[in-house]
């Protein structure tokens, strides 16, 4: 094997999920890191083949976190060789192995809040200048309400979820029609408190035009412990 991409790394015994995509093992110093070959040109793949290598990594991650602690690599993690691989988690295996103990009992989740559409008030002709005006103060008005709205349900489940969770971190690529966009690390015994969030402001999010979803579990991509220092073989 030529490069290799280091997809996520385990403490070693893990068994190989039945569901996981085809990837290769490597045993080092206690640990196991999920590798498969690189494409030749890796780094120059058009933009849908870049894609699909990233739907297999997150897809490799998934099926491991779905039962043990496993620590993602960032996707396109290019090692020359099998043996620089080893290097590398040797120089970093007492980092490596206290984030996995630490992930062993916690779960990410993404919580986010997304525009559907915007409230409006009932529509009609203006029977005159004035009606045209009203209309215009109280969609003014309707529009600074929902504003304010939005901030103060985005503050309480921000706060909800800080009892929670262990960290919260803002989802790296922000996106216009997201009020919220959040990742949070949560130990097992509080997942099940999150079905009673969506519970409690689900209908207060649809009110204000937007959707509330929380989904997981997932690979620990916002996981802030140290993360092994990426070495690309040179």
């Amino acid at each position: 094997m030529a490069d290799v991409l280091l997809h996520g790394l385990v403490l070693s015994n893990t068994a190989i999920p039945i569901d996981s995509p085809p990837h290769d093992l490597v045993v080092c110093a206690g640990i196991t890191a999920l590798i498969s070959a690189a494409p030749l040109g890796v780094r120059d793949l058009e933009p849908e083949a870049l894609a699909e290598l990233a739907l297999g990594h997150h897809a490799i991650l998934q099926a491991y976190c779905e039962t043990v602690a496993v620590l993602p690599l960032r996707f396109g993690s290019v090692f020359s060789s099998v043996d620089t691989v080893r290097h590398h988690i040797r120089k970093s295996v007492d980092q490596i192995t206290i984030a996995l103990h630490k992930l062993e009992d916690m779960k990410e989740y993404t919580l986010r809040l997304t525009v559907m559409g915007d409230p409006t008030p009932p529509s009609g002709p203006a029977l005159t200048g004035r009606d045209f005006l009203a209309r215009g103060r109280d969609l003014r008005k309707l529009r600074h309400t929902i504003a304010d709205g939005r901030a103060a349900l985005s503050r309480d489940l921000t706060a909800a979820l800080h009892r929670l969770a262990v960290q919260i971190e803002p989802a790296a690529a922000a996106r216009p029609d997201r009020v919220m966009d959040l990742a949070a690390l949560l130990p097992a015994g509080a997942v099940a408190s999150l079905a009673t969030i969506a519970q409690r402001f689900g209908p207060q999010a649809q009110a204000l035009g937007l959707d509330l979803r929380i989904t997981g579990p997932w690979p620990a991509y916002s996981f802030k412990m140290p993360e092994p220092e990426v070495c690309n073989g040179a």
